[in-house]
């Protein structure tokens, strides 16, 4: 590049804050990025839902009245705690969607997995955030024996473990319970309407300091569920009243 063409662009920069656009050696320079500015194209807010059932009902009210909605209108299963109602490209150009439907589940605190609880707020939060299985029973049954004598001795050889339990009023008939490893269960994580997707939890034991059991689950299905709850809401929707509507999931 010659003195010349730097001596142009120097005085380029030293333009007004308006900006311009000027040729350099047979190129065009502008002093300012542009950016596109699209035309505003108002759309109505998203009427939001927390359950399935009430996204059905608005469904059946024709979304609005609109004539042929079911042809234009798409279900998009999101993700599994989110199904939206999309129209179809609009606005100048047709570039643009709306999603006038929602239904999100709503947030709540579930089971805290990948933390060691004590024996008894295991139990309590595993009987209230898990769906009713045979498996549900069954752990509940183990660790409610853990939760008897605070004199618990476990032993872990990294695969399997076992608990020492003490019985009877003076402890003095020990006997040893093997404690499950890899359980499959149905933690509440999506709308109630579907069933809820069981998966599989690695179950273990510790002794915390106080020498009190502590019991925690570790996930251990890759996130399978999610991928499962999916295609259960999205059933779930074909076997409602949504009509024709398409169901993306």
């Amino acid at each position: 590049m010659d003195g010349e063409a730097v001596r142009e662009i120097r005085d380029l920069a030293q333009m007004d804050a308006e900006g311009s656009i000027t040729n350099i050696g047979g190129e065009a320079y502008s002093t300012r990025q542009l950016h596109h500015v699209p035309k505003y194209f108002p759309t109505p807010g998203t009427l939001m839902t927390s359950t399935l059932t009430g996204l059905v009902d608005l469904l059946d009210q024709a979304v609005d009245s609109i004539e042929n909605a079911a042809e234009c209108y798409f279900l998009h299963v999101v993700n599994c705690q989110r199904v939206e109602v999309v129209s179809p490209l609009t606005g100048p150009d047709d570039i643009y969607r709306h999603v006038i439907y929602a239904a999100t589940f709503p947030s709540f605190d579930g089971f805290p997995f990948g933390q060691w609880l004590g024996s008894e707020e295991f139990i309590i939060k595993i009987r209230s955030l898990f769906a009713k299985t045979d498996s549900l029973a069954q752990l509940l049954q183990y660790v409610g024996k853990l939760s008897v004598d605070e004199s618990i001795t476990t032993e872990d050889d990294g695969i399997s473990q076992r608990a020492v339990l003490k019985s009877g009023i003076s402890g003095a008939i020990p006997t040893a319970a093997t404690a499950p490893v890899f359980v499959r269960m149905a933690p509440y994580r999506t709308f109630r309407e579907i069933e809820q997707p069981e998966s599989e939890f690695l179950f273990r034991m510790r002794k915390s300091r106080e020498n009190q059991v502590q019991c925690a689950l570790f996930e251990s299905d890759g996130g399978q569920w999610q991928l499962d709850a999916i295609q259960t809401i999205a059933e779930w929707l074909r076997n409602s009243e949504v009509g024709d509507f398409h169901i993306i999931a």
